[in-house]
This record gives C-alpha cells, sequence and structure tokens, in this order.
C-alpha cells in the first residue's frame, strides 16, 4: 500500500532556512507576498533567497495578529470596525428608506415625476381655459380682450416655467421644526 503525500511545512536544512517558495508554501501564500513581507521587515532574510524558517514565521505571526486585534488593514488606510459602523448605519437607512416607502411615508422619484407632470399639464390647461370661460361669463368681451387675457395667461405660465415669476417661500418640515 502507497502512503500518500500530505502536504506539511518543508524541513528547514540543517541551518534553519528555507527559500522563497519553501516559506509560501508554509505560509499558504505567493511568493510575491513572501517578498512584499521581507520588504517589510516580517521575514528574517539570511542570505539571498534563504530565509530563516521559525524566526521568519513567528514575526509574521506576530504582526498578522496585531493587525487582527486592530482590526485595520495592512497599510493602515482602513479601520474595519469603523468601515463596520459605516456599513450598518448605510443600511439602516436604506431599510428605513424600503420600510418608508412600503408604509407609503415615501415615494419614488418616478412617482413624484409622474404626478408633477400629470399636474403640470392638468394647470396649464386650466389656466389656458380662462380666457375662453371670462368670454363666456362676460358676453362683452371683445375677440381681442380673448387674445389679450390668453397672451397674458400664456405669459404667466412662461415666467413660471423659466422661474423669472415671484415663487411664494414655501416651509419645509426642516423650517418648521428649527423656526
Amino acid at each position: 500500500m502507497a502512503a500518500t503525500a500530505k502536504a506539511t511545512a518543508p524541513a528547514p536544512e540543517n541551518d534553519g532556512c528555507v527559500s522563497v517558495a519553501d516559506l509560501a508554501d508554509a505560509f499558504g501564500c505567493s511568493t510575491r507576498t513572501v517578498e512584499k513581507y521581507a520588504a517589510q521587515g516580517l521575514i528574517v532574510r539570511v542570505s539571498r533567497g534563504r530565509y530563516h524558517l521559525i524566526s521568519s514565521v513567528r514575526k509574521v505571526v506576530d504582526y498578522l495578529r496585531k493587525q487582527a486585534a486592530t482590526q485595520q488593514s495592512g497599510d493602515g488606510k482602513f479601520d474595519a470596525v469603523a468601515e463596520g459602523v459605516l456599513a450598518k448605519q448605510a443600511q439602516r437607512r436604506l431599510s428605513e428608506l424600503r420600510i418608508a416607502q412600503l408604509e407609503g411615508t415615501v415615494i419614488s422619484m418616478d412617482e413624484v415625476d409622474q404626478v408633477w407632470t400629470a399636474l403640470v399639464v392638468q394647470n396649464r390647461q386650466l389656466v389656458m381655459s380662462i380666457p375662453g370661460r371670462l368670454r363666456m361669463e362676460i358676453p362683452t368681451m371683445s375677440g381681442h380682450e380673448q387674445k389679450v387675457a390668453e397672451r397674458v395667461c400664456h405669459d404667466l405660465l412662461t415666467e413660471t416655467a423659466l422661474g423669472t415669476g415671484k415663487r411664494p417661500h414655501i416651509k419645509t418640515k426642516l423650517e418648521e421644526v428649527t423656526l
């Protein structure tokens, strides 16, 4: 019966040193990662391409323990705890918005756009019907006066569309609370 080969850490030579490939195999990483650790001073280099196994393992394990304890990325740019808190806050906000939408207290921008478009079209039609209604109510109104009323209504709609007319100030909920 043949013995099955089992992956184990490479046995160091008499001097306790191993190659880059052997060290990468022992750590379960690439040789590039081993070289990165060496550049950071985490791996004990004995000579070109030779590293002390035991000392290197201890230093890398200590480094990884410290990194896990502080929960920061290797370069120190990201704090996992802070990032986790931000992600949870964003998830909570998204959940609150979804709940509010289901309850009907918040509507989507598409729904707002549809309702707004319908209101604008309806109001435009109502405003443009004013001159004709006036002519029906005032039998002495001439055709010229109706045309003037149509122009005035059109000008008012244009001012509203361009934002050049006087706008009323509408308080927002935030202003109501702070005032």
